[in-house]
């Protein structure tokens, strides 16, 4: 059948469609192709596409998974979280440290406080817009929307070569060249995404394994503060907890002792009818009752104080120990996390390194196609898109990772509040 409206083919090829009149031609050059060669027909089945034409998506999965996990993530994100809640300012830290106001802010206060702002720089490296989170949503993105690209190009493919079979079929080639490069160039298309998002995966790398670093000097630093002022930091109060209790046990002997003797200097008077006898004695026992109250209040109140001084103590002594483990310990365990990270993300680069290799090496075999090798069936772009089912393969393998990357991007922000968040 010989095809003699370039210009209208033309048109449609660039529009992609692919209506049932199309479909039914399809289907009718696919009859005369492989009925016109048995032998090549049995031949192409041979290297009949395994779906691996526009690279291999199992690059992306380990162990059936998503190289992509989302548990390192979620902790990065914790701890991005956190950083975000330490006091950044003079009047934060003495608001949640419950500084009392004849606290001098120095010394150890001064060094905290640049301390937590550094790791609150480092959290907002995280959280911030286009920060290191949604970088590496974006990355996930990517081969999402790659995977969109390759099954709508995989599809409209089919048609095309349908019509690139016929042209060699028919020895039209003026027609099997404009074909060619048609093909040519949606794998080019492709291939530039995949560079680019090869660089993208590249320049994050080099941005968290530098991060690392950071984190790592910032230890440092911490582990300095901590031992010019363990003191104050590594002191959870127990021991200012204990004297409270012991204060409060003393307390609460003194009520017993001063209700007693505010029942006896009340009563005393009763018994003032025994005269003059009586009367001596109820004034001599209630001003001594009296006396020995007001001593007693005076000790309570004492008391009182001494347990409301050391409960400020304990609250701002254990909120500055709190804040610090917090702060330190979320720093040693994001470096894991992120360790872990980095990992994963060098997978993903190293996966989008090999889909680049595979489109290199087929465009460089488009490029040498020829009408005789399309004819004995052996080319490869008849093999990958000549029949329905091979481009099925396609379909189904690149639906399956991005169905995989869009469920790790709909999982990657946590949005509850942090359990170690100090607030």
């Amino acid at each position: 059948m010989k095809f003699n409206k370039p210009k209208a083919l033309c048109l449609l090829i660039a529009l992609g469609l692919q209506t049932n009149a199309i479909a039914s031609n399809t289907s009718n050059i696919e009859n005369i192709y492989f009925n016109k060669n048995s032998v090549t027909s049995n031949h192409l089945a041979s290297i009949d596409s395994d779906g691996n034409i526009f690279g291999d998506p199992s690059v992306f999965m380990e162990d059936d998974e998503y190289i992509l996990t989302s548990e390192e993530w979620y902790k990065i994100q914790l701890f991005g979280k956190t950083a975000l809640s330490l006091p950044v300012t003079e009047h934060d830290m003495r608001s949640q440290f419950k500084m009392t106001d004849d606290l001098e802010f120095d010394g150890t206060y001064v060094d905290l406080l640049a301390s937590y702002r550094d790791i609150y720089d480092i959290g907002n490296k995280w959280l911030a817009p286009n920060g290191y989170r949604e970088q590496m949503v974006d990355l996930s993105s990517q081969l999402s929307n790659y995977s969109l690209d390759v099954v709508t190009d995989a599809e409209g493919l089919q048609v095309l070569t349908q019509y690139f079979i016929e042209a060699a079929l028919n020895d039209d080639q003026a027609q099997f060249e404009s074909l060619k490069s048609a093909i040519t160039k949606k794998v080019e298309r492709l291939n530039e995404q995949v560079t680019s998002y090869s660089d993208d995966a590249k320049k994050l790398d080099d941005e968290l394994t530098n991060f690392i670093l950071i984190l790592d000097k910032e230890q440092s630093k911490l582990k300095i503060i901590e031992d010019n002022n363990a003191e104050l930091l590594l002191n959870d109060g127990s021991a200012i907890q204990a004297n409270i209790d012991r204060l409060i046990v003393e307390k609460d002997q003194l009520n017993e002792e001063y209700a007693h003797w505010v029942k006896v200097s009340a009563t005393t008077p009763t018994y003032g009818w025994i005269f003059p006898l009586g009367t001596i004695a109820a004034i001599s026992t209630a001003a001594a009752g009296t006396a020995e109250a007001l001593q007693l209040k005076a000790k309570l109140d004492a008391k009182k104080q001494e347990i409301e001084d050391l409960s400020k103590e304990y609250d701002h002594t254990s909120a500055v120990y709190s804040s610090w483990k917090l702060a330190t310990k979320n720093i040693t365990d994001t470096k894991g996390s992120i360790a872990d990270a980095l990992n994963s993300l060098s997978k993903l680069k190293g996966a989008w390194h090999d889909i680049s290799n595979q489109l290199e090496f087929v465009l460089v075999d488009i490029e040498s196609i020829t009408t005789e090798q399309v004819i004995n069936g052996d080319d490869m772009i008849s093999a990958a898109f000549g029949t329905s089912g091979a481009v099925s393969k396609i379909v189904k393998k690149w639906q399956k990772i991005g169905d995989s990357a869009d469920a790790w991007n709909k999982n990657a922000y946590i949005t509850e509040q942090s359990a170690h968040s100090f607030k």
